[in-house]
């Protein structure tokens, strides 16, 4: 019988008093059999009362589960209430010395701590990093474990001869082992400094301690804050260099996308590049330049601004506007720049409406802000005025990577399409003094007007060979004969530029102090 209501699935016996129920059946069965009673029903009626019982006991069981678990609810909610009342008046610590609630939001999360300078426990970390550095030293230094070996040598032979003779006695200093241990511990408290020095550095807070600062639900008193201010301020200050630097890079980069969006349109607006049958249409600018532009600036710099190419069409004549505005402004600075050299070589202006130049400070132009200075000059100045000093073969500027000498407007086109410079008056240089000096005594020389236009010169001499005299780094003179003008005018070319830059010190321009025809040339010219 028992074994039978074992099977059921309200069974009186469960654990832990199995026996004791067992025990119980039996000593009634066992009075039903002695007063000559079924013992079947005193088991039913046990067994229903056990039920009952077992019903009761799990709903008691149920209420005060749930009564402790209201209470534990209310503990947690009293003490996630003081908790938040306490970084709240964290925060307003935090707010008031300038940082932002993303520098300091996270700082009472177990997360956001480093775990081995919470507890400090380091063994795993200076495992690591001893490993790492044994590594190097093998691959960096092979004489290492010998240094090593005789270092150990040398501390064995120390102690085995550390012993002094006192009154006759012989008094040994420390032993072996002794010596051993210390160094050991010397040589690990030197490899923990290291490895905390290039691991732990910006760990912030370390001890458990600043750790509790946040966790704790007491309220937040001025001796507490001023006990732990230092090192947690120091810490968000870090957390706030890292979000900004962060920030800003991801600001960078999402430009830089937006930038590269736009090349479509930069192509659009650009002119068709030169080939070996047809001149460049018009002057270039640099990509740049082209996003320096006010309008273009609008369409990639706001951290909202949406690249849409459907946008552009009614947008291009004033980013046209805008490219002739800084084309000529550039052309305008290179003037002002080419004035000045005739003016200094000859003291002769080349016209009167080039006086305010002269005669002014050339900041205005430098500074390339039409807004400031002689503002009247830039409407003054046209093209007409300035073309014909441009076309001089006196007029010749230097290009500053490679040296090429060029006039305008080949020199601003040579320095975007072969070097993609992004702003031609910084690379367009006058040549020095004394290759200006060398054109003009090769004019005078042949009898033409200083005033000779290039494409004239270059008609008349294309065929000629020249005598070319430089001076050397240690002050010698050596001539060149028989280069032809373009090799006169010529630079480096991108093998000699990659060369010469391994050097400590180059030029990519050489230092000519005379022309001359070459003598072959006028020879033929006379036959």
């Amino acid at each position: 019988m028992t074994s039978d209501l074992a099977r059921g699935e309200d069974s009186i016996l469960f654990v832990p008093d199995v026996l004791k129920q067992s025990a119980e059946l039996h000593r009634l069965e066992a009075e039903a059999i002695a007063q000559n009673q079924s013992p079947q029903t005193v088991s039913e009626a046990y067994v229903v009362s056990r039920a009952q019982y077992r019903r009761c006991a799990k709903q008691d069981a149920r209420a005060w589960e749930n009564h402790r678990r209201w209470l534990q609810d209310q503990a947690d909610s009293k003490l996630a209430l003081r908790k938040s009342l306490r970084r709240a008046d964290i925060s307003k610590r935090f707010l008031a010395l300038g940082f932002v609630a993303a520098d300091f939001d996270t700082l009472h999360l177990d997360g956001s701590w480093c775990s081995s300078c919470l507890y400090q426990s380091y063994d795993d970390d200076l495992a690591e990093w001893e490993d790492y550095e044994e590594d190097l030293i093998l691959d960096t230094h092979d004489e290492e474990p010998q240094t090593q070996d005789q270092a150990m040598s040398t501390t064995t032979s120390d102690a085995q001869g550390a012993q002094v003779r006192v009154g006759g006695a012989i008094i040994r200093g420390p032993s072996l082992e002794q010596k051993l241990g210390e160094f050991r511990e010397q040589a690990r408290e030197e490899k923990m400094a290291a490895m905390l020095a290039d691991l732990h550095t910006d760990c912030m807070p370390g001890p458990a301690s600043l750790y509790q600062f946040f966790q704790s639900d007491e309220r937040l008193t001025d001796e507490e804050w001023e006990k732990y201010k230092s090192p947690i301020v120091a810490c968000v200050h870090r957390r706030r260099f890292d979000r900004i630097w962060r920030e800003e890079i991801a600001a960078h980069d999402a430009r830089q996308k937006r930038q590269e969006a736009l090349r479509p349109l930069f192509g659009r607006l650009q002119p068709p590049k030169r080939s070996a049958t047809s001149a460049r249409a018009s002057i270039p600018i640099s990509f740049a330049i082209f996003l320096a532009l006010p309008t273009v600036e609008t369409l990639w710099y706001p951290a909202n601004a949406f690249i849409d190419a459907r946008g552009w069409p009614p947008l291009e004549p004033q980013i046209l506007s805008e490219i002739c505005t800084r084309i000529r402004l550039d052309k305008v600075v290179l003037f002002d720049r080419i004035v000045r050299a005739h003016v200094a070589d000859n003291g002769v202006l080349p016209s009167t409406t080039m006086k305010p130049i002269a005669s002014s400070s050339s900041s205005p132009f430098i500074d390339c802000d039409p807004s400031k200075g002689l503002v009247p000059l830039h409407a003054a100045l046209t093209d007409r005025d300035m073309d014909p000093l441009f076309a001089q073969v006196t007029s010749l500027f230097r290009c500053g990577i490679c040296s090429t000498k060029l006039p305008y407007p080949d020199i601003a086109i040579h320095l975007v399409d072969d070097h993609d410079v992004p702003n031609v008056p910084a690379y367009a240089h006058v040549p020095s003094s004394d290759f200006r000096k060398a054109i003009k005594s090769l004019l005078d020389d042949l009898g033409h007007s200083l005033q000779l236009e290039l494409a004239a010169f270059e008609f008349f001499y294309a065929d000629c060979d020249f005598d070319v005299t430089m001076r050397s780094a240690s002050g010698q003179f050596e001539t060149s004969v028989g280069e032809t003008w373009a090799q006169v005018l010529s630079g480096k070319s991108p093998a000699e530029l990659d060369a010469s830059r391994l050097k400590l010190s180059y030029s990519t321009d050489r230092d000519i102090v005379g022309i001359k025809l070459s003598t072959a040339s006028v020879s033929d010219e006379d036959a």
